[in-house]
């Protein structure tokens, strides 16, 4: 995508989130996983584990939701895999794990109490989404136009089947996106890495996982050593924020197609 078209992509989105903070808007879009085939660690702080899953717009012609906009699964719940003190792990479904934030339509932030199991001996490792559920914001008190059931239904069998059409016409640039977005997950949430942390970090993240070979794996250390060279020049405040600045880049891209796919007649 030429620079101009991001610009302007990223204005728009801008736009619409302060629309949606200034006024008493409707809710905001569904949102697709773009991709859930492996639990994400999370990183446990303060009581709170997190992970950010990767999501994309299902619905252009509703708001960006704000940050603070609360969304729970459709179609399936969200899977945490817990383990146990002897190291055994466990996977089940969760009411208990919640989002508590989304980066415009491009990232949703799942966490769960690290306490949450701990009665029965076992703690919060990592966390998945279905791979037919999407993210529907909760319903709110005087929404002039909330989700209806029947646009739930049509994203569920509808919407996500062609939008996985068009993932998988764009399979490189998405399984690149699953592996920057462990390397993501893999950094500090808030504060910044040392550079010896920063050049260990696809090791951390990915390893000798067959995934990071190939060219979708040569893609995400190609994005890795641009944000390790770009941080490190003070371009930008840390590794993560430019593989997140870089990860929605890619999604967006992809969510072009999606969205032409929508046209009548496409």
């Amino acid at each position: 995508m030429r620079p101009i078209t991001r610009f302007v992509q990223f204005a728009s989105l801008a736009v619409a989130v302060s629309f949606a903070a200034g006024e008493a808007a409707a809710a905001p879009q569904i949102l697709g996983v773009a991709s859930a085939e492996d639990p994400i660690p999370l990183q446990c702080r303060d009581g709170v584990c997190a992970a950010d899953v990767t999501t994309f717009c299902m619905q252009p012609h509703r708001d960006v939701p704000t940050p603070s906009t609360a969304y729970s699964p459709a179609g399936g719940d969200f899977q945490i895999v817990l383990e146990d003190a002897a190291g055994k792990r466990h996977r089940r479904a969760a009411a208990e794990v919640r989002v508590t934030q989304v980066r415009g339509y491009t990232a949703a932030t799942l966490a769960i109490a690290e306490d949450a199991f701990a009665a029965a001996g076992l703690r919060p490792v990592a966390v998945a989404v279905p791979r037919r559920a999407v993210l529907v914001p909760d319903a709110v008190a005087g929404d002039p136009d909330p989700i209806r059931a029947d646009e739930v239904a049509s994203a569920l069998s509808v919407l996500k089947p062609l939008a996985e059409g068009v993932f998988a016409e764009h399979i490189e640039t998405l399984q690149a996106t699953t592996l920057i977005n462990r390397l993501v997950n893999a950094a500090p949430a808030k504060g910044r890495m040392a550079s010896t942390d920063r050049d260990g970090l696809w090791d951390r993240a990915i390893g000798d996982d067959p995934k990071g070979a190939g060219p979708a794996g040569e893609r995400a250390r190609d994005v890795l050593g641009f944000c390790q060279q770009r941080t490190g020049a003070g371009a930008f405040f840390s590794v993560r924020r430019c593989l997140e600045n870089r990860l929605d880049g890619m999604i967006m891209d992809i969510n072009n197609s999606y969205w032409k796919a929508l046209q009548p007649g496409s």
